[in-house]
């Protein structure tokens, strides 16, 4: 599909019209990287697709590339089959289907799949607190700048030219782990990636940090080991291999509501903190988060079924407790 001998994100899409793109998304992105100082280019939306490489002339109209159909339009994968990000939730540390608790294909322009991945894979993971004397301090097995800086990687540095191939996110209880298609360029070195800065797709990475999806050109792996120490959880595992990229963080292990929960109060707070972060929950996994007696919880799910906080939904083999 791509030329390899040129960069891969400023070749045209076969097939592909300017008329495709979305002109309203291209002004968007050009009042938003004024106001935050970063436009590099003209303010014309023609020019300025012109400019970022996001349209290039051929035969002698102007044509959508790989990045500008990645940008700026609302259904990318209709031209390019891989875009998009495939997410996965586990019950278990293997990844098979008979395991699949939660799968979503977000699809849709770049920006928008950054945000809804990163913002599921925040959902969807461990949030707690701990007592510290009187007061609450909030825990997180995963800091929010990781999953975010992680899931801009996958995306903006594959290899597009391997189009059967989406950026895949697998959740397991204790781990996550990224897999971008695309092994790392030859001569590159994974204990060299956090010293020399390589972008495949440049043009991509450069409208990516217009439109502050990235805080800082090449430091991007920086904040996810800086980021994972603050929350102490060890560096990212990264392996490069059979045309791929991935990359695999531990999760913290919380302190919700151990021995510190000993009023009924605690323990409510933390069973609603739970359902909060997480969606509905089953009383076996409330159990399991909370370390708590199984008799124990029911009471304080009764409690607060009294007093309006959460209901219960489906039938008795797979009730759950949700917020009201």
């Amino acid at each position: 599909m791509f030329d390899r001998s040129t960069s891969i994100d400023s070749q045209p899409v076969p097939g592909a019209r300017l008329e495709d793109l979305d002109m309203a998304l291209v002004q968007r992105h050009i009042t938003a990287a004024r106001e935050r100082d970063r436009l590099r280019g003209p303010t014309d939306p023609t020019r300025f697709l012109q400019h970022a490489r996001a349209a290039v002339e051929l035969d002698g109209r102007l044509v959508p590339t790989l990045a500008g159909m990645l940008m700026f339009t609302d259904e990318p994968e209709q031209w390019v089959h891989a875009a998009g990000v495939d997410v996965a939730q586990f019950q278990s540390g293997v990844a098979r289907s008979t395991d699949i608790r939660f799968l979503e294909q977000v699809r849709g322009p770049l920006p928008a799949v950054i945000e809804r991945t990163a913002q599921l894979l925040w959902d969807r993971s461990d949030h707690g607190y701990r007592l510290d004397g009187t007061q609450r301090v909030e825990e997180h097995a995963y800091p929010q700048v990781v999953l975010r800086e992680l899931t801009v990687n996958a995306l903006c540095h594959r290899d597009w030219t391997l189009t059967g191939s989406r950026v895949r996110v697998s959740l397991h209880p204790n781990w996550i782990i990224w897999t971008s298609p695309g092994e790392l360029p030859p001569g590159l070195r994974i204990e060299e990636l956090l010293e020399i800065q390589h972008a495949r797709n440049p043009f991509l990475v450069q409208l990516a940090f217009e439109a502050g999806l990235i805080e800082g050109l090449g430091l991007g792996l920086n904040t996810v080991f800086e980021a994972l120490q603050v929350n102490g959880a060890g560096p990212p595992e990264m392996r490069s291999a059979a045309q791929s990229f991935t990359v695999k963080v531990m999760g913290r292990q919380l302190g919700v509501g151990r021995a510190s929960l000993i009023t009924s109060e605690e323990r409510q707070e933390a069973v609603l903190s739970l359902i909060r972060h997480q969606g509905p929950r089953s009383i076996t996994e409330l159990e399991t988060a909370l370390t708590l007696h199984r008799r124990t919880i029911q009471r304080d799910l009764r409690a607060l079924i009294a007093r309006g906080s959460l209901e219960v939904v489906g039938a008795t083999t797979n009730r759950r407790y949700r917020l009201t």
